[in-house]
């Protein structure tokens, strides 16, 4: 090759090469480093990037789900001392020659710990955890869905859905499937592996991202309409329900429920396997946070700066709280404890039971994870803050000024933090190398008494067969409704509502 061609080569291979160098500098340079974490106490666990352009797409949603499924759980041994001292053993643990443990395995390491420990006149204690399987589902703008084991970072499967010119909302799942909606299709994967199960066309403009009971998919649309389509048998015609306004969050999916809520300030709270709604909760303002749920209690709050509580099978509201200002960031409920962050407010612990308020941290303006003893939030610079569960009190500080998309863990005490070029981390307290969990397959907490009336000044629930404005029945399907197949209906249903978001 001539002087004059070799130049022109590598010109060629530079410029195609420095888009990428760029773009993975500018990763690394927004990765939060080890030394600046461990100064609050945390380490970074793992960082992981979307498959996605990030010339052309961004992210714009990260959900989260959290299996019990046996099939996906594993066991994890502890030995923890009098002094405070754990020794952990899992069967995911390696073993000689790079073989996992194995349950007997880690098992037996565990109980070989121990008797070693009470040889030499310790005290301590073996305990047998299972921890759950937890993914982290990030949708892109032109229809991405990336999967992650939400522990380790891997990619457990990505794949573009529907066309990217169409808009795409945030995921969901539940133990088998996986569903997001691209235009007016609705489709469903295997939650293991990506697999597509079926697709099919809904009934109208989805207004916000799906929800996954165990039987069903429930479709929000706009003008208030909610499908709920039989996860097994998808061909079958879909229920629908007519709320009174607009649903423009994911309704909130319990064992034992779906709540989905308006702007209009409607809360209705629904069966989740064979959908009736069981009653209505009113506040004065809109509700645009999706609800959140400790067993066995419903939280909601409106922009009326209000944020109520209400049993989940019983009804009733069993207290509301007022933060005097308009709530429109997600509420987090975990343990015995509800965060409330109220438009430049700083954020609320109160109790779940009660909903006294237990303290304020002003410095702190949205939840993300909790540990045993701390909060963590972001404050109004994006700074990762420190909060003492106690007492409110900030402890410590971490810039992150790049943070774009937050994510309220209320299920374990890991912080993930996300940003529109789809870079992900994990971060989590010095040593934690197990979840701690704060939900569980079968709560056997007491419920709480449900109040005997409303609240003074309040309309409270209202049984589900009252009338309001917007008010339907649940009623079937059009049973002329186009058939569709593996590959949906025949046919452009999207109309002119296509286009980049």
């Amino acid at each position: 090759m001539s002087k004059a061609g070799f130049a022109s080569f590598a010109a060629l291979t530079a410029s195609c090469l420095f888009p990428a160098v760029c773009f993975a500098d500018a990763v690394a340079s927004k990765l939060i480093d080890q030394r600046s974490a461990a100064q609050v106490g945390l380490e970074r666990a793992w960082f992981g990037q979307v498959h996605m352009d990030p010339g052309a797409d961004k992210l714009v949603s990260v959900t989260q789900q959290t299996s019990f499924d046996p099939a996906v759980t594993y066991q994890v041994f502890e030995v923890t001392t009098d002094d405070g001292r754990t020794y952990s053993y899992s069967e995911r643990d390696r073993a000689a020659f790079g073989r996992p443990l194995g349950v007997d395995g880690a098992k037996q390491s565990a109980q070989t710990r121990l008797e070693q420990l009470t040889a030499d006149g310790a005290k301590a204690t073996l305990v047998e955890r299972g921890i759950p399987h937890t993914i982290l589902l990030a949708q892109t703008r032109r229809g991405t869905i990336h999967v992650f084991d939400a522990e380790t970072g891997k990619t457990l499967w990505s794949r573009n859905v529907g066309r990217g010119d169409y808009p795409s909302t945030a995921a969901a799942a539940n133990d088998k499937y996986v569903a997001m909606l691209n235009g007016l299709t609705l489709y469903v994967f295997q939650r293991a592996d990506g697999r597509l199960v079926w697709e099919r066309k809904v009934g109208g403009a989805p207004s916000a991202g799906p929800a996954l009971s165990n039987d069903v998919v429930f479709v929000p649309m706009a003008g208030g309409k909610v499908e709920g389509y039989k996860l097994e048998t998808p061909r079958d015609p879909a229920w629908s329900y007519k709320a009174a306004g607009q649903i423009l969050v994911q309704p909130t999916v319990t064992p034992r429920s779906v709540a989905f809520a308006t702007d209009r300030g409607w809360m209705y709270v629904s069966r989740p396997d064979n959908p009736a709604v069981r009653f209505r909760l009113e506040a004065r303002g809109s509700i645009v946070t999706a609800p959140a749920y400790r067993f066995p209690m419903i939280y909601a709050a409106s922009q009326d700066g209000y944020a109520y509580a209400m049993h989940e099978t019983a009804g009733g509201t069993a207290w509301r709280f007022s933060a005097g200002m308009p709530i429109d960031q997600p509420l987090a409920a975990v343990g015995n404890a509800v965060y409330v962050s109220p438009e430049r407010g700083g954020m609320y612990r109160l109790d779940a039971t009660t909903g006294a308020e237990v303290w304020k941290a002003r410095q702190a303006n949205r939840f993300l994870a909790a540990s045993a003893t701390r909060v963590y939030a972001v404050d109004a610079y994006r700074r990762l803050t420190v909060v003492d569960a106690s007492n409110g009190g900030v402890t410590g500080q971490l810039r992150t000024d790049q943070l774009d998309l937050p994510i309220v863990n209320q299920e374990t005490d890991r912080i993930y933090l996300a940003e529109r070029n789809g870079l992900i981390q994990c971060l989590h307290e010095i040593d934690a190398d197990r979840p701690m969990l704060h939900i569980s397959a079968n709560p056997t907490e007491p419920p709480i008494k449900k109040a005997d009336d409303a609240l003074p000044g309040e309309e409270g629930d209202v049984p589900a067969d009252e009338a309001d404005p917007g008010f339907e029945p649940p009623l079937p399907a059009d049973d002329d409704a186009p058939d569709f197949g593996a590959q949906g209906a025949a046919g452009d249903l999207f109309g002119n509502i296509g286009g980049n978001r």
